[in-house]
């Protein structure tokens, strides 16, 4: 596996940085698993700063109780993650995640690879070669129907596009200040088997940054002139950057061999 990562403060627009990011090559000392962490805090740092920090020392032991049940594990660790954030996180702040473990089987000719994803709110991964593009996450945004039916059933109707004049997350860790309008810490958890068919293969894990100003199919586009993860990473962030980016942006750039 190769990847590539890269983040812009963007300084014309962001005092700071609020994207925080890390990945873990040979994951719990075994050669062939990788774990891939991003989060896009906002109003602070200390959520993004604390699960950056902490994340893969819990998800670890969950998956030793969970027998590694992975989907049990990344919900059991997000879970665990925003009950210690409600202890002492009172500052209104709260961030994404978007959790990426890989782990491959070169045995396995079929499907080489398998990818347990998890996610809240907009940060985002997705699987492109130049004839597919997958999805991993879910984008949970006030402007989803669905998310903006569920947060109306919690008897708080949300007519403008950010909740309380504040985010346009549905789903987060932290911001507990902002429950009472049904936004919640339930993550959106998918298994992916990759196919060893589909070549020139890669996993993009980016804040919407990146997102909201190129598109996927931008991307697939241009794969096959930059196979390199570094060349294809920068040609990313530029391109994100000369279409008027005003966020903070950070993304990953994998390539499944």
């Amino acid at each position: 596996m190769e990847f590539s990562f890269k983040e812009e403060t963007n300084v014309k627009h962001r005092m700071k940085m609020e994207d925080f990011s890390k990945s873990t090559v040979n994951f719990s000392n075994k050669q062939y698993e990788t774990l891939f962490c991003m989060y896009d805090g906002h109003s602070g740092e200390i959520t993004q700063k604390y699960l950056q920090r902490n994340f893969e020392v819990v998800y670890k032991s969950n998956l030793t109780i969970a027998n590694k049940n992975y989907e049990e594990a990344l919900k059991k660790t997000i879970e665990d993650l925003n009950g210690k954030l409600k202890e002492f996180n009172t500052n209104e702040n709260g961030s994404t995640a978007c959790i990426v473990h890989i782990i491959k089987d070169p045995k396995n000719k079929k499907f080489p690879y398998t990818i347990y994803s998890a996610n809240l709110g907009d940060t985002r991964a997705t699987l492109i070669s130049p004839n597919l593009i997958k999805r991993l996450t879910f984008d949970h945004r006030v402007t989803n129907l669905n998310e903006k039916l569920k947060l109306s059933k919690a008897g708080q109707p949300i007519t403008d596009p950010r909740i309380n004049g504040e985010v346009m997350l549905s789903r987060s860790l932290g911001d507990f200040h902002l429950y009472k309008y049904g936004i919640c810490a339930e993550p959106f958890i998918q298994k992916t088997l990759v196919s060893a068919k589909t070549k020139f293969q890669y996993l993009f894990i980016g804040t919407d940054g990146i997102w909201d100003f190129v598109t996927e199919t931008d991307i697939q586009k241009m794969i096959p002139n930059c196979l390199d993860t570094e060349i294809l990473n920068k040609s990313i962030m530029r391109l994100t950057m000369s279409r008027g980016c005003w966020d903070n942006a950070s993304l990953f750039v994998i390539r499944l061999t």
